[in-house]
Order: C-alpha cells, then sequence, then structure tokens
C-alpha cells in the first residue's frame, strides 16, 4: 500500500496519476478521494473495497447502484442488491437498491465521515444471482489533514 494510506493516486509529493481503472482501494489527488468499482450480481458476500485510511480525515458519501446488464440496456427487475459498509471491523450501515420497473434502476447512497487509520471494507450481496448483471460502487470526497 502506499504511504498516502490508499491507492496512490497522489500523495506526499504531489498530484500525479490519472484515473487508471476499479479499484478496491482509495485513490487520492490532493485534497480529493475517490474509488469506484463495480461485483457481478451474486448471493455471495463480494468485496468491493477493502483499505485502511491514512493520515487524514475522509468526509464525503458513497453511492451504490445497480444491478444493471449494459449490453442489454436492462436492470434487473424486481432483484434486490446491497452493500455493507465497514469501519474498525463494525457494520455501520447497509444500502439498498431495488430495481422496481424494466426500464429503472435505482440509487442509493449514504454520507459518511471516515477517521484516520480506519480499517474499510464494502461488501455488495444480491437476492438472486445473475453473473450478467453489474452494480456499481463509488466513493468520492474530500481529505482533510493536519
Amino acid at each position: 500500500m502506499a504511504l498516502d494510506g490508499g491507492g496512490g493516486g497522489g500523495g506526499p509529493v504531489g498530484q500525479s496519476n490519472s484515473f487508471t481503472g476499479k479499484a478496491e482501494a482509495l485513490e487520492i489527488i490532493g485534497d480529493f478521494a475517490y474509488a469506484y468499482n463495480q461485483s457481478e450480481m451474486t448471493n455471495t458476500p463480494t468485496t468491493v473495497f477493502e483499505f485502511t485510511t491514512g493520515n487524514y480525515l475522509f468526509v464525503g458519501q458513497i453511492e451504490f447502484v445497480g444491478p444493471i446488464r449494459f449490453e442489454a440496456a436492462q436492470v434487473a427487475s424486481g432483484d434486490v442488491g446491497g452493500i455493507s459498509i465497514t469501519l474498525g471491523g463494525n457494520v455501520i450501515a447497509y444500502l439498498k437498491n431495488e430495481a422496481g420497473q424494466e426500464d429503472q434502476t435505482q440509487a442509493s447512497r449514504i454520507s459518511i465521515i471516515i477517521p484516520p487509520y480506519t480499517d474499510v471494507k464494502i461488501e455488495s450481496l444480491n437476492a438472486s444471482d445473475n453473473s450478467t448483471y453489474i452494480q456499481s460502487t463509488a466513493m468520492t470526497g474530500r481529505l482533510y489533514r493536519d
């Protein structure tokens, strides 16, 4: 893990890296942080993000969207998906989405503050199992350092 406690998108020497793709770690650019990842629709818990924060306070939000099958422009009609958000080994929140109609999908989001040096784990889970459908999770926010 990079010295900045995240994915190494920026750090002690400044801003340098561009977006390189989805990952389980928090990417840091100056005073901002982000993480984007996807998971298949499965009824087995899947780790979406897992990292330890560094010497900063993260203030932002987590958003959960899906499940959707992009190739067919379909949502998983009637299916329920969820994520668990764990900080320091304790589940602090669950987010749920449900595709109620064939032409809609729902997003769930939560505002969050994550203290320095905190273990973060986010897992996804669905009511049914269909790997052709993908759901997306994003973390975006600002960092505050002493």
